[in-house]
């Protein structure tokens, strides 16, 4: 008998208002429309619907036909609202327009103030490195209220950034729905970051702010998704504006809205690093390191293959992505460190010259290469490049990664590595699959040399890893061991 699927709850904020439909110089009367944001699920979408008069019909279809995107204008309870870009999906019965957004902005017009102070929070997709600052009230069996019994109080993780310390802590949001008739109240866990502004960083332009914060964000929310095992976006930026004087005061609230990409997350992965290790200034220590490391650039850009790798739905993808921040921080750390070359630029001139002369003595051709030739001369850059194997082989040695959990206590790494390539390989430039299990060790090895690289770059605790995130890496010398003897047993 099957277990029941659980119900699936939906929360979502509705924002409703009227206004204008805009490309360029035209402009439709838009009497209501609604916009439909679910900010607590994966994959949350911006869902826009409006009725648009008969009259305005063809109005409207000008306005859609054209190369640029519209966007919307208008008024609403929660004040001033403006859609950049609007992805329309269908107009229907002359009436009828339904689209989504990636942006929504409430109250996005400038300050007619420059505030005292400002609060910045920023909502984002789920982690499980944002900790609740305090323990939250329990109930007794029998109903009572009281403090949790541990009373211990969690550090938030903070760095600094250009415009003050930023924090990393889980907030909660609370809901009414009706179940059955009845009302209950839901508890929502978000993760936010929150800055503070005053004096010289308060600015009345508050969606160039937006914009900047978000931005002096991206960093951490890199190192967020990979110590996370997820991608880490920011889904909502609130900006709360303050000014106080003698006379009076003035509050005005801005935010800005995006839809998240989906990011489902793949079964059996588990975050890297357990924040209670971690602590509150952990991640300012990976960041400060990051920021002066010489291979910055290279750790940046290999970063954001590593979630998609774990959240890979199919292995094809883990693959592929695991691979490919592998080898971006190989072929990254050698070109900054001038070992991305077996011999020298004039070196290898002088050597390439005599091998095209060999290369035509040796097909009976002389003189002017042909299209015969000039196709393996193409390749002959490639002679100076050294083997992947051994470059990746270096790094491991160099940076001291963890490996031997990995292979096994029977294979050196150089042989372990050789296997993995060969897998790759033969999956990316023939088509060809073993066996799906050999795909899975393989991506999964490279997963993993990727992160430790990574984590020796930034400075990484091992102590702060959390062993129930590592649990698919240690049955892969058995899983391989199994695998080799199916072969055998053939």
């Amino acid at each position: 008998m099957r277990s029941p699927i659980p119900p699936t709850l939906s929360v979502s904020d509705e924002i409703t208002g009227h206004g204008e439909l805009v490309r360029g110089a035209l402009r439709v009367p838009l009497p209501r429309f609604k916009i439909v944001h679910s900010p607590f699920e994966e994959g949350a979408r911006l869902v826009f619907e409006s009725v648009v008069g008969r009259e305005h019909a063809r109005d409207v279809d000008r306005i859609l036909s054209g190369r640029e995107l519209p966007s919307v204008e208008g008024l609403g309870f929660d004040g001033r609202i403006r859609i950049p870009e609007l992805f329309w999906q269908r107009f229907e019965g002359d009436h009828y327009l339904c689209g989504e957004a990636t942006e929504l902005l409430l109250n996005g017009e400038p300050l007619k103030f420059t505030p005292t102070t400002q609060f910045v929070t920023m909502s984002l997709s789920s982690t499980g490195l944002a900790l609740a600052e305090k323990d939250m009230l329990v109930h007794s069996y029998t109903g009572e209220i009281g403090g949790a019994s541990s009373g211990i109080e969690n550090p938030p993780v903070t760095w600094s950034t250009a415009h003050g310390e930023m924090r990393l802590v889980r907030h909660y949001r609370y809901r009414t729905v009706l179940i059955g008739g009845n009302e209950a109240t839901v508890r929502i866990a978000v993760p936010v970051l929150t800055l503070e502004l005053s004096s010289s960083g308060v600015s009345p332009d508050v969606v160039a702010l937006s914009e900047a914060v978000r931005n002096a964000a991206d960093p951490a929310l890199r190192v967020i998704s990979y110590l996370s095992r997820r991608h880490v976006h920011v889904l909502d930026v609130a900006i709360v504006s303050k000014f106080v004087a003698a006379t009076h005061s003035d509050v005005r609230t801005f935010r800005w809205m995006r839809g998240a990409p989906n990011s489902s997350k793949r079964a059996g992965v588990g975050m890297m690093v357990n924040p209670h290790r971690m602590g509150g200034s952990g991640m300012a220590g990976l960041l400060d390191r990051l920021a002066v490391s010489k291979y910055r650039t290279v750790v940046l850009a290999a970063i954001g293959y590593l979630p998609s790798a774990s959240q890979a739905r199919h292995i094809e993808s883990q693959l592929l992505f695991g691979f490919t921040a592998l080898e971006t921080l190989v072929n990254g750390i050698h070109d900054l460190d001038g070992t991305h070359r077996s011999l020298g630029s004039a070196q290898f001139a002088r050597l390439a010259r005599k091998i095209r002369e060999s290369i035509r003595q040796g097909t009976g051709l002389s003189g002017e290469a042909n299209d015969s030739t000039s196709l393996i001369e193409a390749k002959l850059p490639e002679l100076n490049r050294p083997p992947i194997v051994a470059q990746t082989a270096a790094v491991v040695e160099r940076f001291n990664v963890g490996f031997a959990d990995l292979f096994g206590p029977g294979l050196d790494l150089r042989s372990g590595l050789q296997g993995m390539f060969r897998t790759r390989n033969a999956f990316l430039h023939a088509g060809k699959v073993e066996s799906l299990g050999r795909v899975v060790v393989a991506a999964s090895r490279a997963t993993a040399l990727a992160e430790r690289v990574i984590g020796a770059l930034i400075g990484l605790d091992r102590d702060w890893i959390d062993s129930r995130g590592e649990e698919h890496y240690r049955y892969l010398p058995a899983q391989e061991a199994a695998l080799e003897s199916e072969k055998q047993g053939r």
